[in-house]
């Protein structure tokens, strides 16, 4: 990619080493370290043409989550799945990707209805 002079790394992320979220406490140091390695590289390579960037999820503060508490397991199937909306980490990556100059962004989970 350097000797091309373009580029992309689009790392996906979550926010636990962005905010505290004492459930996921275990994880954020190694989301911390991978979230600083993507803002390090973000700015070494900035003027080189490359692009890297930390793709984080974002919850629906309307849902349950981790730091509030968990939903019983039988109650996650379907819901988990439609969670995520493909679409638009889609469209947040391919954003990213042409517009070079944000190293991270975080996407929502899409609200289900009621």
């Amino acid at each position: 990619m350097l000797d091309r002079g373009t580029g992309a790394i689009l790392i996906p992320g979550g926010l636990s080493g962005k905010y505290p979220i004492p459930m996921l406490g275990k994880l954020a140091p190694a989301s911390a370290a991978l979230r600083m390695y993507v803002l390090t590289l973000h700015e070494a390579l900035k003027d080189q043409g490359l692009r890297r960037n930390a793709h984080h999820r974002r919850p629906d503060p309307a849902r349950r989550h981790p730091h509030r508490g968990a939903r019983p397991l039988e109650k996650l199937g379907a819901e988990a799945a439609a969670d995520l909306d493909p679409d638009q980490i889609a469209d947040t990556a391919w954003e990213m990707y042409l517009g070079r100059t944000v190293p991270e962004s975080e996407f929502s989970t899409r609200p289900v209805p009621a």
